[in-house]
């Protein structure tokens, strides 16, 4: 795990940019000590003690302490191309995207279980890139509205300001219904995203930039930039 959450810190060092960016882990286990050290070699990364586990608080708790208007997030057991953040980012420059999210694709498949989770699900999305809005969300009437088509945020875009619209707030918690649809935790902004700035024309972008899921890891690091 201590090596997992290294890799992926020198993933974001090399990352190719033409801007300036924050760096935040968000540790919401404190007391095993273990992420300090680790992050300590990273002179230029922010450290966060978050008390209260689970990948929401960490998110929730990165998203506050950071300054920008863009906000990336990603998960510590993963590693990205040197092209990663501005391929994932680009959508952005279109003023109607809010989101973007992108594929997240397994490191390797040499046992048993790793086969049977992306048999039954994994965290890939294909590689056609596609749009939707609140249209989409609408059109979604009498069935389950498909929130984990989206992608998730261990590959993700936000704009800053969409956290602090009351209308959609920070990242949920938990499994529970709302507005007919069963949500499950970062599935919750996604689905609130698309009902909200749906007739705005402000749409989440699904870009098929690639990361390389390993093996579940420490802490949530958050990538964040203007």
């Amino acid at each position: 795990m201590l090596n997992e959450l290294r890799d992926c810190l020198r993933c974001l060092r090399t990352q190719r940019l033409t801007r300036k960016v924050e760096i935040i882990v968000v540790d919401n286990n404190p007391s095993s000590s273990l992420t300090p050290p680790i992050v300590a070699e990273f002179p230029e990364v922010k450290l966060i003690n978050e008390q209260r586990n689970g990948a929401s608080y960490a998110r929730n708790s990165g998203i506050i302490r950071s300054t920008g208007d863009i906000i990336i997030t990603a998960d510590d057991d993963v590693v990205m191309p040197e092209t990663w953040l501005e391929k994932l980012i680009a959508p952005l420059k279109r003023n109607d995207v809010m989101a973007v999210t992108g594929n997240v694709l397994p490191f390797e498949l040499k046992t048993k279980a790793q086969h049977l989770f992306e048999k039954y699900g994994g965290l890939g999305r294909g590689y056609n890139q596609f749009e939707v809005d609140g249209n989409w969300f609408e059109n979604q009437s009498f069935k389950s509205v498909p929130t984990w088509a989206l992608g998730g945020t261990a590959n993700a875009a936000f704009r800053a300001t969409i956290f602090s619209n009351p209308k959609i707030g920070q990242f949920g918690f938990g499994i529970r219904p709302r507005h007919g649809i069963l949500l499950r935790g970062d599935d919750i902004i996604n689905a609130k995203l698309i009902q909200t700035v749906g007739g705005n024309l402000q749409q989440i972008q699904v870009n098929q930039v690639v990361l390389i899921g390993k093996d579940a890891g420490l802490g949530a690091p958050f990538l964040h930039g203007p």
